[in-house]
């Protein structure tokens, strides 16, 4: 992996080569603010990163390319039934609260694997997570593709690899 950055950030902290982007390059990536990363998977456009909160979070989004994850413009190229392993962004949309996973260029609609919302137990000192906390952050999710209803192809979620701080590179199907 290596990546371009459009912005007057560090580039030293990243786990892979980060150059210095330009407005020339800017256009081939689809940049259109900043501040930006692009990262290249095999030299080709996996994901773009727009602006200090997606930059911010971006690192568990890393991690999962690094482990072998698909962006979702790969994940949406296999065919219904297979087992993928894939990193975008989680977004919320409708009013149905419909739970998808996007990248720079497509988008792939995704089970929700976690309570839409939750009352915190008075026996926890912490409330469960919910699929509102994960909305504009970078997930890692294992799972199958399988065809809806309407016959479009959705992820049914097996498992969600954590690479957050708190929790490096441990699973979580719900809460284990």
């Amino acid at each position: 992996m290596e990546g371009w950055i459009v912005s007057k950030q560090d580039v030293k902290d990243y786990p892979f080569p980060v150059k210095v982007g330009s407005k020339e390059i800017a256009p081939k990536y689809h940049v259109i603010g900043v501040p930006s990363i692009v990262v290249l998977k095999n030299e080709q456009f996996a994901q773009l990163a727009s602006g200090a909160p997606n930059i911010k979070n971006i690192r568990p989004l890393l991690k999962a390319l690094d482990a072998g994850a698909l962006n979702v413009t790969e994940a949406v190229q296999k065919k219904s039934g297979d087992e993928i392993f894939v990193t975008g962004y989680i977004k919320i949309q409708g009013a149905d609260a419909n739970v998808i996973i996007i990248d720079h260029a497509k988008r792939l609609p995704v089970d929700a694997w976690l309570p839409r919302e939750a009352v915190k137990s008075k026996f926890k000192k912490t409330p469960p997570r919910t699929m509102s906390e994960l909305a504009g952050k970078a997930v890692a999710l294992k799972g199958k593709l399988v065809k809806g209803p309407d016959g479009a192809m959705r992820l049914q979620v097996r498992e969600e690899v954590r690479y957050d701080k708190e929790n490096a590179a441990k699973t979580a199907a719900g809460e284990k």
